[in-house]
């Protein structure tokens, strides 16, 4: 293609662009004139994810309300109302519905979200792709890099952390987790809790029956039976979590995936549990139906 030809391309793609651009304008501003819906035009006013979403909400709520109930007469010929009605921006319903529209307030709210199995209304939809546009200019393209940015440092922290820290290997083939990734610890305050907490949770390990390996940085707790090995995972706040895994157990990787282990079941065992606690403990394991 010579550079005439692409120019000619280009300039064809932007007006039919600027068409639809327009076309989505003229459709926002007949439904406004249609419902007297002005909060339709809000979104021009939104300068994050946070306001758009609210928008959103707010016109869903403000479209069901402006939407008249259907009334038809039943055999004694008196006018009954029913709790559905046609979508007040496309005027459609449900044609598989003998009264028609939609039920009020949930079938015409999935109506306009798009939401199931429910086709969104065709105005709304128009409307919220002339809103989105807009703000990708404003605000949702600079979140994403924000977003992207954070996510990036996150990551290279973690990974930092997972080669500095002890792990914790809650499941035999799965990659090791860092002990305190569950938690919000912000301040020393925070941090010196857990790691007190994380002493205590391996006494009570310990009391179970549960066996300490170390590997490296990589920690494990589990208790073997002869068919199956508990994995101890302390990492949730108030309680101990427990995976049952069935013999034998992965221990290598194939094809760069983990080998497939059998999971025959979960249950925790509470931080405020004093009493009995291995016959409770025992008791669980047996419920599990092995």
């Amino acid at each position: 293609m010579n550079l005439t030809a692409h120019n000619n391309v280009d300039k064809k793609i932007e007006e039919l662009n600027w068409e639809l651009y327009s076309a989505r304008w003229t459709i926002l501003n007949v439904a406004i004139a249609r419902t007297n819906c002005w909060d339709l035009y809000e979104f021009t006013r939104c300068s994050s994810s946070k306001e758009a979403r609210d928008w959103k909400k707010n016109i869903r709520e403000n479209l069901i309300d402006l939407a008249k109930p259907i009334m038809l007469k039943n055999f004694k010929d008196e006018l009954m109302t029913f709790s559905r009605a046609f979508c007040p921006l496309c005027g459609n319903g449900n044609d598989n519905d003998r009264i028609g529209g939609y039920s009020l307030p949930e079938g015409l709210s999935r109506h306009l979200e798009g939401y199931g199995n429910t086709h969104q209304c065709s105005v709304m939809e128009q409307i919220l792709k002339l809103a989105n546009k807009e703000w990708k200019k404003e605000f949702l393209n600079k979140e994403r890099e924000e977003d992207l940015k954070r996510w990036a440092n996150e990551n290279a922290v973690k990974e930092q952390r997972l080669k500095s820290e002890t792990l914790i290997l809650i499941a035999p083939g799965f990659r090791p987790e860092l002990f305190d990734d569950l938690y919000e610890l912000g301040s020393n305050e925070n941090q010196k809790e857990h790691l007190e907490r994380l002493v205590w949770t391996e006494n009570r390990l310990e009391d179970l029956g549960f066996s300490i390996q170390v590997l490296n940085n990589v920690k494990s707790f589990t208790k073997e039976y002869d068919e199956f090995v508990i994995f101890a995972d302390p990492r949730r706040k108030g309680l101990i979590g427990f995976d049952v895994y069935k013999k034998p157990l992965p221990k290598k990787i194939i094809n760069g995936k983990h080998a497939s282990t059998k999971f025959i079941g979960e249950f925790d065992i509470r931080d405020a549990w004093k009493h009995d606690l291995i016959s409770n403990f025992e008791q669980r394991v047996k419920n599990l139906h092995i």
